[in-house]
């Protein structure tokens, strides 16, 4: 067993010196590993805090349950254009909610996030975009607010093969 993580001074030094240790002593020493994807933890998450603020982007506020209205909006034009389990997909955007909310959107679909710099120049973007074996590009750069399924389809689509 590795050394223990001491949470509490007084209980790491008591059970440091124990030779063995309880299961709950255990428990409050050892991390332990949850095998989540990027969705499973956001889904968790979000039915537990819909109501809680989990971004504040540009001044607009986002709660977990906007979030994963989102997420399910941007998951739903994704597959409507392809894309399906083991799939990868690039994803050219700016640092905005709608990025984070595409992330969570290809782990829904078990699709694997290849990321780009929006500040590559159009010959680094297209290397990028060659090497990563993506069957599409999904750039949002033109748009500041997501709408309706049909625009995650067309930007998506216009964008595959590039």
């Amino acid at each position: 067993m590795g050394q223990p993580i001491i949470r509490h001074q007084g209980l790491g030094f008591l059970l440091a010196d124990m030779q063995t240790h309880t299961d709950a002593a255990r428990a409050l020493l050892y991390p332990v590993w949850e095998k989540d994807t990027q969705w499973t933890w956001f889904l968790k998450n979000s039915r537990r805090f819909s109501e809680q603020m989990f971004l504040i982007d540009e001044g607009y506020i986002s709660t977990y349950g906007d979030m994963l209205c989102l997420v399910r909006q941007i998951s739903g034009g994704l597959y409507t254009c392809g894309l399906r389990l083991g799939m990868m997909a690039a994803v050219d955007m700016a640092n905005r909610r709608e990025l984070i909310a595409s992330v969570f959107a290809l782990s829904r679909l078990g699709c694997t996030a290849v990321m780009v710099n929006p500040r590559l120049c159009e010959e680094e973007r297209e290397y990028v975009l060659r090497k990563s074996d993506a069957g599409g590009c999904y750039d949002r750069r033109e748009h500041r607010h997501l709408q309706a399924e049909n625009d995650f389809r067309e930007t998506f689509c216009a964008n595959e093969a590039v």
